[in-house]
Formats: C-alpha cells, structure tokens, sequence
C-alpha cells in the first residue's frame, strides 16, 4: 500500500492530517488522447485496439498522492515527492509552512559527493 508518509515524509503528512485533509494514491494518465472517448479513458475490452490502449495507459500513468479538504487540493508525484499541482485556493500559509517541511526532508537525501 502506498503510504504519503513514503512520499512526502511524516513532518509534512501529519502536518496536513493535522490541517484537516485526507491522502489518498491515484493513477493520473499523461499520455495522448486517443484512449480518450467523452472524457473518459475507454477501457471497452471489446474494442479493437484494447491491449494496444492499455499498454499506452500503463505506459503514460503515473501515481500521485492526493491531499484534499473541501474544496482545496494538492498533489504530489509519487516517485519524487514534488508538488504536480494545487488548487486555486489553496491557503498560503499552509503551503508556505508545508515547503519548508517539504525541503526539510528533500535535505534529508541529497546526494553528498565524498570521492574528493
């Protein structure tokens, strides 16, 4: 199971849980929109292309942790913890307070170069 503590660590997830948003992991299709029909990714197994399309959507899918409450969302890549995109109300001092957090922990893996 994918965890968002995995994600974006346990300072920034509490602090969120704190704030009153729920998490949750979703797959987001990036890819072209031929597998696309009224909005929808076409998952018809009767249609002729079927494996080809599913094959694109696994290809082009990528997985994000989703923070919301209310109306107010934030989502983050799963594979780099980076912010993918926020709502338009999103409160500023929520997300001032949580980049601090968030860079806190990128801190935590960067790469030190000790061949010198």
């Amino acid at each position: 199971m994918l965890e968002p503590e995995e994600c974006i660590g346990i300072e920034a997830t509490d602090y969120l849980i704190e704030q009153g948003f729920i998490a949750w992991a979703e797959s987001e299709y990036e890819g072209p929109d031929d597998i696309i029909t009224d909005g929808e990714i076409n998952f018809d197994d009767t249609h002729p292309q079927f494996s080809e399309l599913m094959e694109q959507l696994a290809e082009h899918s990528v997985t994000v942790i989703v923070f919301t409450r209310d109306e107010e969302s934030i989502r983050f890549g799963w594979s780099s913890g980076e912010i993918r995109s926020i709502s338009e109300n999103f409160p500023k001092d929520i997300l001032e307070h949580l980049n601090k957090l968030l860079d806190a922990y990128n801190l935590q893996f960067e790469s030190v170069d000790e061949s010198s």
